[in-house]
């Protein structure tokens, strides 16, 4: 078994009014003993807030979590294992293995885990319960590395390209030669999706039927997660058997767990078919 790195987490709680029983999940605070730098995470969204729960001092709640987050990401010797304040509330810290790639993608997932509140706003249904490990999400961490690594012109996501059917198919991404032409397609395939096989017949006559005869791979991105059930797992297993079994045709797999070395590895592919 994976020896991940071992941390804990603690939940941060609210009171709506001083005198209330009642607790409501607000926040993470995430911490790896390997550096033992906390990170935290808020909903503080006081609009929002406000529209499901009665806040008696709204402005003097929203004061104290801004004192709280400041507190953290201080690494703040004062912060307690307690009441923050008269109504935020620091439970004591549970034992975790750190599964993510990073401790802000653990406190993520944590975050949209533990946090009900999220899930009575249908507006922000997509980024809540298990979809930290949805096609989107995959995407957007993608879009963010791509972004910061000034690859943008070189590799592009979500974008059409025409089909031997005479339409034209998205692809989740593609990479791009100086000419800007593709040279490199990929499309994902979250291994949590419940349409699995379905998503995967699609995507492969999709790639198999593209016409611009300047690519030269075209890859499927199946990130390797943790947390997926055993029949899911055995589906995976047979699609990337599959897979395999493509490279005479151009189609090859990676799986890499961490979105950024997918990235890493389509610019090396560039770099590669370019030179």
């Amino acid at each position: 078994m994976k020896n991940y790195p071992q941390g804990e987490y603690s939940l941060i709680q609210i009171s709506p009014t001083i005198d209330s029983q009642e607790f409501i999940n607000i926040g993470i605070i995430v911490k790896s003993f390997q550096d033992n730098m906390p990170k935290i995470q808020l909903f503080d969204n006081m609009y929002k807030l406000v529209k499901r729960v009665h806040i008696e001092n709204i402005n003097s709640l929203e004061y104290a979590l801004n004192i709280l987050k400041k507190t953290v990401e201080k690494n703040n010797s004062e912060l307690m294992y307690k009441n923050f304040t008269n109504n935020i509330k620091i439970n004591t810290p549970v034992p975790i293995s750190i599964t993510e790639p990073t401790l802000e993608k653990q406190l993520e997932k944590l975050f949209y885990e533990k946090i009900t509140l999220l899930k009575t706003f249908q507006e922000d249904n997509r980024n809540i319960v298990n979809n930290i490990l949805d096609k989107n999400h995959i995407i957007d961490n993608l879009n963010l590395y791509i972004t910061s690594n000034n690859l943008n012109e070189v590799i592009k996501t979500r974008k059409k390209i025409m089909t031997t059917l005479g339409a034209k198919k998205q692809i989740d991404t593609i990479a791009f030669n100086l000419k800007k032409e593709p040279i490199i397609v990929s499309d994902i395939i979250s291994p949590a999706t419940s349409k699995i096989d379905e998503m995967y017949a699609q995507s492969l006559f999709t790639l198999s039927n593209l016409t611009a005869n300047t690519i030269q791979k075209k890859i499927f991105y199946i990130p390797t997660m943790d947390g997926i059930d055993n029949d899911r797992l055995e589906q995976v297993r047979h699609i990337k058997s599959h897979i395999r079994n493509l490279r005479s045709q151009g189609i090859f797999l990676n799986d890499t767990e961490d979105p950024n070395e997918f990235v890493q590895a389509l610019a090396h592919e560039v770099q590669s078919l370019t030179a």
